[in-house]
């Protein structure tokens, strides 16, 4: 077969997306030595192709892989206009986006999406309006066009469902892997340790937010409860020199502008408990595990997730979690993890102390966290979607 992935989202810090396909596509050269991949990007830039291969580990395979260039000026219409010319011009058998899908493509190409979530359905408040509106114009057409949705998650098939006119059997739930190796790793990189203390001024007590900074993600409830919980029980040591790490760029799409207003707002009530607030910007992956590792939790207090790859992230080096008490979050952590309402704050501070100060509970979570991210794997990602892959290249779709 010759099949088709796009790329783009590799080498631009977008976090999710960027794992998913970074993951997956590795994981397919992995196991697939017969079938030819195009890996299809926007960017002409040498040096981003260098960066790009050396993410995907193109030099270590030896599959018939082969990242292929189409750089367009626009590239909001790039799906639309570069994407369908090299179709005709390849006759690819597969073509593998996420969310967004071509107007046109060959009669004998088969095409699958990846849909993370439909969180603007959901919440469509909580969206760039301009975003809002080509999802709201685009995707309904874009997931009828298609052979395949893959979803994420069971709760993101549901969503999808709930949402769009289509049939159950046209979605396939094909789970995100787990966490990379490197979160395996028991011992904790001590360099990488010391450099994250001189880059962030980080001490050891901290509660760690991995993600975007997106309005969905909640972060003003996180900041402003964490200031409360602070205030609250200032008298215990751990709760009093504990500090808050939040990663994610500030200066990225969608960013959540409350955020700053909050901030604002604190610094003027709070000053002294504000400043152990740390934002680290974007954090390299391989800095990730060593700073997950060292959290007294990891906290995601979002209103709405497709999966959560953080969740298994954080279980596979250990750290225990603080979540919102949401249906992807209950689906992908299990047991390994204390829920709290991401609406109320007395709920959270609560929860939270009880995390902070329970150190048996923070041990059973730990040992479930480490025993149920074994339940997820690329490798297993990987071979789910190869196989839906052939089963449509024998002729089962649109």
């Amino acid at each position: 077969m010759k099949i088709g992935i796009d790329i783009r989202a590799v080498g631009r810090q977008r976090t999710g997306d960027e794992t998913y396909t970074r993951e997956l596509v590795k994981n397919l050269l992995t196991i697939d030595f017969e079938n030819q991949y195009f890996l299809l990007t926007d960017t002409k830039n040498k040096k981003e192709i260098r960066e790009i291969q050396q993410a995907l580990q193109l030099n270590s395979t030896s599959a018939k892989a082969e990242i292929v260039s189409l750089p367009t000026p626009l590239k909001k219409l790039w799906t639309f206009r570069q994407l369908p010319r090299f179709l005709f011009s390849k006759e690819l058998d597969i073509l593998h986006v996420q969310y967004i899908t071509p107007f046109a493509a060959p009669i004998g190409t088969k095409v699958v999406t990846t849909v993370h979530d439909v969180s603007f359905e959901k919440y469509p408040q909580l969206i760039n309006k301009i975003d809002l509106l080509a999802l709201k114009m685009v995707l309904p057409q874009s997931l009828k066009r298609v052979d395949k949705i893959i979803a994420v998650s069971r709760f993101t098939k549901q969503e999808i469902l709930k949402y769009f006119l289509l049939p159950a059997s046209k979605i396939e739930v094909i789970y995100n892997g787990g966490a990379d190796k490197i979160f395996f790793q028991e011992d904790a990189n001590k360099k990488a340790w010391q450099l994250l203390i001189r880059q962030y001024a980080l001490t050891n007590n901290y509660l760690l937010y991995v993600g975007t900074l997106q309005p969905r993600k909640n972060i003003p409830f996180l900041l402003e409860n964490f200031v409360r919980l602070k205030k609250k029980y200032a008298q215990d040591p751990k709760i009093k020199s504990l500090k808050l790490a939040i990663s994610g760029k500030r200066n990225a799409h969608n960013y959540d502008k409350k955020i700053d207003k909050i901030l604002k707002r604190l610094k003027k009530t709070n000053p002294a408990i504000v400043k152990d607030v740390l934002f680290l910007g974007f954090v390299d992956f391989h800095l990730l595990p060593v700073l997950m590792r060292q959290a007294k939790a990891v906290c995601l207090p979002s209103l709405y997730e497709g999966f959560g790859l953080p969740i298994i992230e954080a279980m596979a080096v250990g750290t225990p979690i603080l979540a919102s008490d949401i249906s992807c979050h209950r689906e992908i952590a299990g047991e390994a993890a204390i829920f709290f309402d991401p609406f109320n704050k007395d709920d959270f501070i609560q929860k939270a102390r009880e995390l902070l100060l329970n150190e048996k509970r923070t041990t059973i979570l730990r040992e479930r966290g480490k025993k149920r991210a074994l339940d997820f794997s690329w490798k297993r990602c990987a071979q789910e979607t190869l196989a839906l892959y052939q089963i449509l290249r024998q002729g089962v779709g649109r």
